[in-house]
């Protein structure tokens, strides 16, 4: 056994290495080497640009350990890893969400065949191959299951999809079917208001609620639990996500780590913590959500009697060289936000610097207060703008 460590931080993603970037005592553990710049993965399947990743020792200099948690005893306070087992004062789970083609029949194939654009970089390209080869068809895309990472990211891909079949002059070549399992492309209701008329601008059919039951991919038709079936020639399907299997108790029938959703605790315990895309908090699970609960837990450590507020601030492209963003908290329902030219330039300052940022948070900050639920509700914000 070894020695007891005083903040154990599971997970090198956005919630874990911002913990860790603010601890003096933190001793990070990941399974992997990189950090990945998650949205790279859409930009890898419409353009085929490189993943974005560094190496997590490069942007985290403290203790780094690059083993896989294979299990928590939270009564225990102990670590079971690939190496080695240990002993913590707190731990910190920040493993994030997996995809889980499986669950649904025929969707691993699917994605085997076609990819998908929010898994890995291997099923980014794998789209990014069909869209290059495509000549003409049927193209459903959409969300499989209510569960999933980075909500907008189905409508961004469709919308983008749509925008580069326009400027290779192909597009009345193909019809783009998008389903959903929400009433409406978008789960809140007011960015739906927003988003789906420039879905159906575009010419892109909303076919919701279509909750996946099965794919057929011999036939090319998925079907519905509502009974309905869509016939593709191109399919491209976010799958549904899990939560984690590393600890036994406090977690839902997904995988998700009961956790409150102010305190960040796993309930029933002041000693361990669950951050990010891995907890059952009723938040967007996306970097920026990740971001702002790390922020929170850092000052409770401090021992300020700061809660998490909901915070999300996810920025949605929708073409053309603009951009909004989906901006809520516990408070305020997503607010009606439409897009703006600016608000691109805001998010490809992210993609361009995202690396630097997560070093330099001050800027972050800057950023996200920029997009505050509160000073999107004036009018000035929530009306169309250049």
């Amino acid at each position: 056994m070894s020695k007891v460590l005083r903040n154990a931080v599971i997970g090198g993603g956005v919630a874990g290495l911002t913990l860790s970037l603010g601890l003096s005592d933190s001793t990070l553990f990941d399974s992997g080497e990189y950090h990945i710049y998650q949205p790279s993965l859409l930009y890898t399947s419409l353009y085929g640009k490189d993943e974005k990743k560094r190496s997590i020792a490069n942007i985290y200099r403290g203790e780094f350990r690059n083993e896989k948690v294979k299990k928590i005893d939270l009564d225990d306070r102990r670590i079971i890893s690939n190496k080695n087992e240990y002993t913590y004062d707190r731990v910190i789970i920040c493993t994030g969400t997996y995809p889980d083609p499986g669950s649904i029949e025929g969707l691993g194939r699917l994605a085997e065949d076609s990819g998908d654009f929010v898994s890995s970089y291997t099923n980014a390209m794998k789209v990014y191959s069909r869209i290059s080869s495509m000549k003409s068809g049927t193209i459903v895309t959409g969300i499989t299951y209510p569960v999933y990472r980075f909500p907008p990211v189905a409508i961004e891909f469709t919308i983008l999809l749509e925008e580069i079949l326009r400027k290779r002059g192909v597009r009345k070549n193909f019809e783009i079917k998008f389903i959903s399992p929400f009433i409406g492309a978008y789960p809140a209701r007011v960015m739906d208001s927003v988003l789906t008329p420039i879905m159906k601008e575009r010419g892109i059919e909303i076919i919701s609620p279509f909750n996946v039951d099965r794919i057929d991919v011999n036939k090319r038709e998925i079907y519905s639990l509502e009974g309905d079936s869509l016939i593709y020639d191109h399919a491209f399907l976010v799958p549904p996500f899990r939560g984690t299997d590393i600890i036994d108790k406090c977690v839902n029938e997904d995988g998700f780590i009961n956790t409150d959703k102010e305190k960040l605790n796993i309930k029933g315990y002041d000693d361990a913590f669950a951050l990010g895309d891995v907890t059952s908090i009723p938040s967007a699970k996306s970097g920026a959500t990740a971001y702002l609960e790390a922020k929170t837990l850092l000052r409770r450590f401090k021992g300020e009697d700061a809660l998490y507020d909901g915070r999300t601030n996810c920025p949605v492209y929708v073409g053309d060289k603009r951009a909004t963003f989906v901006v809520s908290n516990y408070r305020h329902e997503a607010l009606r936000i439409y897009p703006r030219r600016s608000y691109y330039y805001a998010r490809k300052f992210l993609d361009m610097f995202y690396f630097y940022l997560i070093r330099h948070t001050e800027l972050i900050d800057s950023y996200l207060r920029r997009f505050d639920p509160e000073r999107f509700r004036s009018q000035e914000h929530t009306q169309q703008g250049p």
